[in-house]
């Protein structure tokens, strides 16, 4: 099954074109194959596969709830077979750890599709937006420095505690989109703190 791919961080300080900034949602990363006739039937985490009996188990079954509005999008779309890319996330969820006992939402990030590649941004929102969960749309066009000074400091409106995605469509109409992530210091400074020692190895296989 096909993996997610890593998001490089911003390292200029504006990005020009049509831009499209989400809120980045601090989790675990799921993925899913989907086709017309199983709907969703193959699942894995970030590095392996798993089921309802794995720690991450509760997004196999929310993923699952999906079938029926992902089947709708599908039609409308002209998806066959996709494999689909979640974040599993709760409100204490911090750098891949949840809270015991709190309710976890599995948000729905991105979809390649079979042959084809990575629905386009604007695509995606369109389709998924408010039918499916899915992390906000915090912004479209180009992001300035005063954007990006703004999720560092954690002041953006709308975004959540760890920072935002950017995403610009590919070359052509399929394809991996061009994204970068910025991320806000007060998290970087959390996950440091709480690996304590290790904080700065942990932060450059993240970062």
């Amino acid at each position: 099954m096909k993996q997610y791919p890593s998001i490089p961080v911003l390292t200029q300080s504006s990005l020009p074109g049509d831009v499209f900034v989400f809120d980045k949602l601090d989790g675990s990363n799921i993925r899913a194959e989907w086709n017309i006739k199983s709907g969703f039937a193959k699942f894995g985490s970030r590095k392996q596969l798993i089921d309802e009996n794995h720690w991450l188990g509760s997004a196999v079954e929310q993923i699952r709830s999906y079938n029926e509005p992902f089947k709708e999008i599908a039609k409308k779309a002209g998806i066959q077979s996709c494999t689909c890319f979640f974040e599993l996330h709760g409100p204490g969820s911090f750098a891949g750890q949840h809270v015991a006992g709190e309710a976890l939402t599995c948000s729905i990030l991105d979809v390649d599709v079979y042959k084809k590649g990575y629905l386009p941004p604007k695509d995606f929102v369109e389709l998924f937006v408010g039918v499916i969960p899915a992390p906000t749309l915090l912004h479209t066009g180009p992001v300035t420095k005063e954007m990006v000074a703004s999720v560092q400091d954690g002041t953006m409106p709308g975004m959540t505690r760890e920072g935002v995605v950017c995403k610009l469509p590919a070359a052509g109409r399929w394809g991996l989109p061009v994204m970068y992530k910025i991320k806000s210091r007060k998290w970087i400074q959390d996950v440091t703190e709480m690996h304590g020692s290790k904080g700065a190895a942990y932060l450059l296989k993240i970062l």
